[in-house]
């Protein structure tokens, strides 16, 4: 994909089969352990993330596209098995940097996108659960405000990330 937006050679099908198997590998995935201790990186999350990250960055990519992969990263960041502790939600988190900074989707579809991750914290009750999707979705989000701030892209997202921290800090 890297390549490949340097010097096209992919065909729209083989983009848009990159991105369906990227979705369902993230869907799909069982094994979401960063380091695995006497193993090393496992760390299948934080790499489809890099690959999604390229992905976005294609020109080839539609508004339609780019939404489907940032409610597969929505689904990933709520993962209600384990608390993240890799570094998953900085990588999962350059997904949307890299479309903010290319002006592929409308602030609107983000700050809607932003504010759908107090769906799955306030809809799950059962511990230990609902503490794994709140502290997955609360750092994702935290990460993303101050990566955006330092970027000095916060300005049209800010009031939709802080009511949607708010929302899930209850």
């Amino acid at each position: 994909l890297n390549v490949h937006r340097r010097v096209p050679y992919l065909t729209l099908l083989n983009i848009t089969t990159v991105k369906k198997e990227l979705i369902r590998f993230l869907d799909e995935e069982q094994d979401r352990r960063g380091f695995v201790v006497g193993k090393g990186w496992a760390h299948a999350i934080a790499h489809a993330a890099d690959a999604l990250d390229e992905l976005v960055m294609c020109k080839e990519m539609t508004r339609s596209d780019l939404l489907d992969v940032l409610y597969v990263v929505g689904r990933v960041v709520c993962d209600s098995h384990q608390v993240f502790t890799h570094g998953e939600e900085e990588r999962l988190g350059t997904v949307l940097l890299s479309i903010i900074e290319r002006h592929a989707l409308p602030d609107e579809d983000i700050c809607l996108w932003i504010e759908s991750f107090s769906d799955p914290v306030l809809a799950v009750q059962q511990q230990p659960a609902k503490m794994y999707i709140r502290a997955n979705a609360k750092n994702f989000l935290q990460s993303l405000y101050f990566r955006l701030s330092w970027k000095e892209l916060l300005q049209p997202y800010e009031i939709c990330l802080v009511q949607t921290l708010q929302s899930i800090a209850r």
